[in-house]
């Protein structure tokens, strides 16, 4: 489940947008070592302006917030992370 969220004015800028995206069922991504426990994240997506005559951006990074014993930030690949929310909904 994919919710868009709108993100703080000092960070967004029109630039990045924050996503809450939500697993049912646990869940893994390139990267990691274990399968992670299915909740709520928040996923950050940064763009870059290209230079044209109009408004375009190309995507940059993207980071998900992943909880724990500590609030970690893990770069991930948007295909990847799609995957993951594709094969989520699957499972129901």
């Amino acid at each position: 489940m994919l919710t868009r969220v709108r993100g703080n004015p000092q960070m967004d800028n029109g630039r990045s947008t924050i996503e809450r995206i939500t697993f049912q069922h646990a869940f893994t991504l390139p990267g990691f070592d274990r399968a992670h426990r299915p909740g709520t994240f928040d996923v950050r997506t940064d763009r870059e302006p290209l230079d044209l005559s109009w408004d375009a951006y190309r995507l940059t990074t993207t980071i998900l917030l992943v909880d724990g014993p500590e609030l970690r930030a893990v770069t991930v690949r948007r295909e990847d992370l799609d995957e993951a929310l594709r094969r989520d909904e699957a499972e129901q």
